[in-house]
């Protein structure tokens, strides 16, 4: 409930927000808080994924890409390959901040649907808290990434070639140990 309660507040931030823009007003006073990752990038990483609007490859120690740029499919582990996405902060929740992780082209959002345990691509919807990311720095330096909806205690994790991407129990371990690089 502390959570619906908390996205409610995010949405109805949202359209103060969009009030504010359509008349004129400054909205840079409601930019949310990033609280969640360091401003540099993680050990082993070259890209500043946490920093708004930066496109980043995120690939895990174990050497796996998350790619993924087709509407409803899944965001798979890929060896040689990787997709572009970009992390847009959102809101802080509990020391954490979570946002969305969504194409390049900010059309195709990672939408985490518990029920089937995977990261799919959908149409970006702000304040669905199945899309709502959180960058967390393990404990190598790298990121470990959360989802909202499950907490974070739970982290991406990919660890084989061409299988979707989705969460476990945090364990510490390369597969969720994800650096984020400007090349592949």
């Amino acid at each position: 409930m502390k959570r619906v309660l908390r996205v409610f507040a995010a949405l109805s931030a949202t359209a103060i927000l969009s009030a504010l823009t359509v008349s004129g007003a400054s909205a840079s006073i409601l930019s949310p808080a990033v609280t969640g990752g360091p401003n540099a990038p993680a050990v082993g990483s070259n890209c500043l994924f946490s920093t708004a609007g930066t496109p980043c490859y995120l690939r895990n120690r174990d050497g796996f890409y998350t790619a993924g740029d087709t509407h409803g499919d899944t965001v798979n582990t890929d060896s040689a390959n990787g997709s572009r996405y970009i992390y847009q902060p959102y809101l802080t929740d509990d020391g954490y901040t979570y946002g969305s992780i969504s194409t390049t082209n900010g059309a195709l959002c990672w939408n985490f649907i518990t029920s089937l345990d995977n990261v799919y691509l959908d149409s970006c919807q702000t304040g669905d808290a199945n899309e709502l990311f959180a960058m967390v720095p393990c404990p190598d330096g790298s990121w470990c990434i959360s989802n909202f909806d499950w907490g974070p205690g739970y982290r991406l994790y990919g660890a084989a070639d061409d299988t979707p991407i989705s969460f476990v129990s945090y364990k510490a371990s390369a597969p969720e140990e994800w650096d984020a690089l400007s090349s592949t």
